[in-house]
Parts: structure tokens; sequence; C-alpha cells
């Protein structure tokens, strides 16, 4: 996170099931960081429903498998950054 809070992403990608970590974890921890709290959050997530992470505050999901060749245009979509 202290990367992201000199660098200041345009977004920031999390898997929701991590060893170790769940994805709600370093969410609430980004939004608890001024220069990070407007920074949109994407879940990344191999589960067909995306309801599960609707009241965590992520701007969005992008669906497991995806295709690395698309997804810079799969996020532009779900941010809808044209």
């Amino acid at each position: 996170m202290l990367c992201a809070t000199t660098s200041r992403p345009d977004a920031i990608l999390l898997d929701f099931s991590m060893p170790g970590m769940d994805g709600p974890t370093p969410l609430r921890a980004a939004q608890c960081i001024p220069a990070l709290a407007s920074v949109p959050v994407l879940f990344l997530t191999a589960r067909a429903y995306s309801g599960h992470v609707a009241g965590l505050g992520a701007a969005g999901v992008v669906a497991k498998p995806f295709d690395p060749r698309t997804l810079g245009r799969q996020i532009a979509s779900v941010l809808c950054w044209s």
C-alpha cells in the first residue's frame, strides 16, 4: 500500500480470494488511507455471481478466467473509462 500512496494509481485490482488473506481486508485498508480513499478498487474473482462484493465498496468485478489481452478494456468498461 505504501507504493500506492506515493504514486496514486488509477485503479487497484485485488483478487477476492488470496492465500492467507481475503480481498476485503486490503480494500478496507485502502479506504482508510486518504491518498487511496477515492481510488477505484476492482475485484478479480472466479465466482460467477458478483453480488457477493456489492456491499464492500468495490467499484466492480472482473470475472476469472480473463484474457490478459483484453483485461485493460474490461477494466475500462467496468470503470466507464473511454
